[in-house]
C-alpha cells in the first residue's frame, strides 16, 4: 500500500509538470521577427540607375544609420547571390581610419560598394586605377572622395611629421595646407583644430580635381553624364556625412579670434602665390 501511494504520488506530479509544460508558450525575442534583407545590386539595377539616384541612396542610407534603424541584412544570402559578379553603384575614396567604414555609415551591404583606403585620402596611380576599373570596367556611376574630422593624417601634415613612410603620405596631403589662410601668428598646426578641419576639406576637394586633371578616363565619363564624382566629410563624433558643394571654392580663409586683430596676409614662406600640384 505504501509503494502503492508513492507511485501515484509520483504519477500525479509528472502529470501536473506536463500540463503546466504544454501551456507554457517559450517567449519570443525582439530579433525573431526581424525581417532580413536579401537585397543585392544586380547588373540590371546598376545599369538603370543614375549617379543622382547612387548618390541618394547614399544619403538615405546615412540617415538610416543614424537614426539607428540601419538595414538588417542576411549577409548569408547576399554572400552567395554576388559570388558570380559584383555590380557596385559606387566606389568610395576614404581614410583608413577605423570609425569610417563605408558600409557601416552608408548603411549597404555586401557587393553595394567599391572601397579604396588610404591614410588621408588622397589619390595615386594606383588608386586612379582602382578608380578607373571601378567606373569603367565595373560599372559604377558614382566616385566619392571621403575625409574626416580629426584626421591623423591631417594632423601629422599639420605638424609636418617626418617618420618613416609617414613622411609619404605628408608630403601628398601637404599641398593642401596652402589653401587655408590664417591670420599673422595663427597656429598652424594640429593644435589649431579649425585649421585641421579646414585643410582636411580642402584635401578632398583637391584630391576630385586630381581625379579629373590625370585620369582621361573619368574625366570623360563625368562630362558625358555617365558618372559623377563628388566629396564629404564624414563627422566621427556624430556619425553624419555632409557632402560638399561643388561649387565651393577651394580653399578658406579663417577669421581672428574675436577681440584681436591681425592681418590677413599669410606667412611668406607657409602660402605660394601660384595654386601648387599634388604631385
Amino acid at each position: 500500500m505504501f509503494i502503492g501511494s508513492k507511485i501515484k504520488s509520483a504519477l500525479l506530479v509528472l502529470s501536473i509538470s506536463l500540463l503546466l509544460s504544454c501551456g507554457h508558450k517559450e517567449e519570443k525575442k525582439p530579433e525573431d521577427d526581424k525581417i532580413l534583407s536579401t537585397e543585392v545590386m544586380t547588373k540590371e539595377i546598376q545599369g538603370k540607375m543614375t549617379p543622382a539616384q547612387v548618390l541618394q541612396r547614399l544619403k538615405d542610407g546615412n540617415s538610416r544609420f543614424l537614426d539607428g534603424i540601419s538595414t538588417d541584412r542576411d549577409f548569408g544570402y547576399q554572400i552567395k547571390k554576388t559570388s558570380a559578379g559584383q555590380y557596385p553603384g559606387a566606389v568610395i575614396l576614404s581614410c583608413i581610419d577605423s570609425r569610417t567604414s563605408s558600409e557601416i555609415i552608408f548603411d549597404q551591404g555586401i557587393g553595394d560598394l567599391f572601397n579604396v583606403r588610404i591614410a588621408g585620402n588622397f589619390a595615386t596611380p594606383e588608386i586612379l586605377g582602382s578608380i578607373e576599373y571601378a567606373c569603367k570596367v565595373a560599372g559604377s556611376k558614382l566616385v566619392v572622395v571621403i575625409g574626416h574630422n580629426h584626421c591623423g593624417g591631417v594632423k601629422g601634415t599639420c605638424d609636418n611629421v617626418q617618420l618613416g613612410n609617414i613622411s609619404a603620405i605628408v608630403k601628398e596631403i601637404k599641398p593642401a595646407l596652402d589653401f587655408v589662410k590664417t591670420a599673422v601668428g595663427e597656429e598652424r598646426t594640429s593644435k589649431n583644430h579649425e585649421f585641421v578641419e579646414a585643410v582636411a576639406k580642402v584635401n578632398v576637394q583637391l584630391t576630385i580635381k586630381e581625379i579629373l586633371e590625370k585620369s582621361d578616363i573619368l574625366r570623360e565619363m563625368k562630362q558625358a553624364g555617365t558618372i559623377d564624382v563628388v566629396g564629404a566629410m564624414y563627422n566621427i563624433e556624430t556619425g553624419a556625412v555632409e557632402f560638399i558643394n561643388a561649387a565651393d571654392p577651394i580653399g578658406k580663409t579663417l577669421e581672428s579670434p574675436i577681440g584681436e586683430h591681425h592681418s590677413a596676409e599669410p606667412a611668406k614662406e607657409e602660402h605660394k602665390t601660384e595654386e601648387p600640384k599634388k604631385h
